[in-house]
């Protein structure tokens, strides 16, 4: 890896934003001043910066305190006068950033990050309620098994019961929220990036990443991705069952290493309704691109994806092409086949369609 081009992106609170390239995480911390203070030179910014140097493992440094100070005499560089440099400091006072962030809140838990037994920047805490702690930690390890380099979900990496007397202490960690006396569960699991969810309605507003034709293909390459996960997971005898937008994370500097969260928890099915959920996890899949490719921030691709908006729109065909009958998709009693081969056919011809835009 090249000490002179590694890329590193700003953390301000649980938001990632921005794309330096730098040869330190010190020299990309001054770029990101100078462009967090561009519209205001008075103003003072306090930040982390996080590695996204592919191959690197992803450090998280900081905190830094960030201003401009004006040049005592301003000075010409290719043509441009400098009336300001960036100043940037290691804020000593701040220590790690602090746990109890809350990015994300669902029927089963709450996240935070970073995660608030340790502070590791790399790592969320959910906060669960549930009866049955073996269940969660064997359903999640089996995950685990199907996944092993977590290249479709966000690996589990411990789970724990919440014990009274360190209840006071993730009350005080979270600062947020009061905590709710009923949760009594702990799981740890690495970092993911945003959620779709996020992404579609926060980006104008806090992350402002380009939208370029490059990012573009990428985010539905991470879709193929998501689906093709499906698949593995079905073939080791799992099911999402929850899929949307808010289940859905990725890094914005690597789209296309889409994952899956919040897988829901089985529970006794018959043979039939477990085939029933995977149709029903595939076609959500499906439904995700197409509304992701109706958003005003991708209109602008409306003609350049044209190839793939006819086959997505293809709704009947597909699902005439994985199982035997289209009217016993609405009907879980009844026996249907799966046809795996013709699902793979069809992620295939996905990301081909896709790598050829």
């Amino acid at each position: 890896m090249s000490s002179s081009k590694r890329h590193f992106t700003v953390v301000i609170g649980n938001k990632e934003n921005g794309l330096y390239i730098s040869s330190t995480p010190s020299s990309a911390a001054k770029k990101a001043v100078s462009k967090l203070c561009a519209d205001n030179k008075k103003k003072k910014v306090e930040f982390y910066i996080r590695e996204t140097t592919q191959g690197s493992n992803k450090k998280v440094y900081g905190p830094y305190i960030g201003y401009m100070q004006k040049l005592d005499k301003p000075v010409e560089l290719n043509g441009r006068v400098i009336r300001y440099k960036p100043i940037v400091k290691l804020h000593k006072k701040g220590g790690k950033m602090k746990g109890g962030r809350i990015i994300g809140k669902g029927e089963e838990g709450i996240v935070f990050c970073p995660n608030i037994i340790n502070n590791r920047e790399n790592r969320v805490s959910k906060l669960v309620i549930n009866d049955d702690i073996e269940l969660i930690r064997s359903f999640e390890q089996s995950l685990n098994i199907a996944d092993l380099e977590g290249k479709y979900h966000v690996p589990m990496r411990d789970v724990k019961s919440i014990e009274e007397k360190n209840k006071n202490k993730i009350q005080k960690d979270l600062h947020e929220d009061p905590f709710n006396e009923e949760f009594n569960i702990i799981i740890t699991y690495d970092y993911g990036g945003i959620s779709l969810t996020d992404f579609l309605d926060k980006n104008e507003s806090e992350y402002k990443i380009e939208i370029t034709k490059e990012f573009y293909l990428n985010l539905l390459l991470g879709f193929v991705n998501i689906f093709e996960g499906l698949i593995i997971f079905y073939e080791n005898g799992i099911c999402h069952n929850d899929i949307g937008h808010r289940n859905i994370v990725f890094f914005t500097d690597h789209p296309q290493n889409m994952r899956m969260i919040d897988f829901m928890l089985p529970r006794k099915r018959t043979p039939n309704f477990f085939n029933y959920t995977f149709i029903g996890d595939l076609l959500r899949i499906l439904n995700i691109i197409r509304y992701v490719n109706h958003t005003k921030m991708f209109i602008s691709y409306k003609l350049t994806i044209s190839s793939l908006y006819e086959f997505l729109e293809e709704k009947d065909k597909f699902i005439e092409s994985i199982i035997t009958s289209n009217s016993i998709l609405y009907n879980r009693t009844k026996s249907y086949k799966i046809e795996l081969d013709k699902i793979i056919q069809i992620k295939n011809e996905m990301r081909e369609r896709i790598e050829a835009l």
